[in-house]
């Protein structure tokens, strides 16, 4: 678990970034005075894998070079899992229902597949990946739609527990090359790379990034 350091303008995001939150970790980053996760990159790529919104912060900051661990897919990733979004709102069922039948109708037929939950009515619908994450981009207020339920990793048991849950699809290796090849970038947090590399915390002054030119 080497790290090293990357030319910033060098690592592709495949992802956007929730701007409060890039906020918040600006923030953090420069009263703690450094930062103790380095960025997760795939090595052949530069793709950024885990650490979207500290790219973003460090790069607002003004720092030409960032810490960075490589990794490989095959024998670095366990798992690219997803997010879901739940609530036990029920006041809510009938708005989020219909946002995301309506999103659905506009999204291709796919291989992969999405869990909802609303109450009593569970759907299942099969559907290409890519094209949900970038049709939901083009929904109106889609961003205020989902922030009325909470975010969690996936898991179906805690999901059918809720009385509202979406269980997001699931991105594979594969579907981040072609993102990243077709200059696209998903919504924000879309996968959820499950890796040992996630385990690394080493301090690194900012100041030591400040002189690094």
């Amino acid at each position: 678990m080497e790290i090293t350091f990357r030319y910033i303008n060098d690592l592709v995001p495949h992802e956007e970034i929730e701007y409060s939150r890039a906020r918040d970790i600006l923030t953090s980053i420069l009263g703690m005075g450094y930062i103790y996760r380095p960025i997760i990159i795939e090595k052949t790529k530069n793709i950024i894998i885990d650490g979207h919104h500290r790219f973003y912060a460090l790069k607002m900051l003004g720092f030409k070079w960032i810490p960075v661990v490589e990794a490989e897919y095959r024998n670095d990733i366990k798992f690219i899992s997803s997010w879901m979004y739940i609530s036990d709102k029920v006041y809510l069922e009938k708005s989020i229902e219909k946002f995301f039948n309506e999103l659905l109708y506009s999204v291709k037929h796919g291989s992969s597949s999405i869990f909802m939950k609303f109450g009593d009515n569970i759907y299942s619908s099969m559907i290409d990946q890519i094209d949900f994450y970038l049709a939901i981009k083009e929904f109106n207020n889609y961003r205020n739609v989902l922030s009325l339920l909470n975010k969690i990793p996936l898991d179906i048991d805690i999901c059918i527990s809720y009385n509202i849950c979406i269980a997001m699809p699931q991105l594979g290796e594969q579907d981040i090359y072609r993102v990243v090849s077709r200059g696209i970038l998903l919504p924000p947090r879309t996968t959820y790379h499950i890796t040992y590399l996630k385990s690394l915390r080493r301090d690194i002054p900012l100041y030591i990034l400040k002189k690094m030119k």
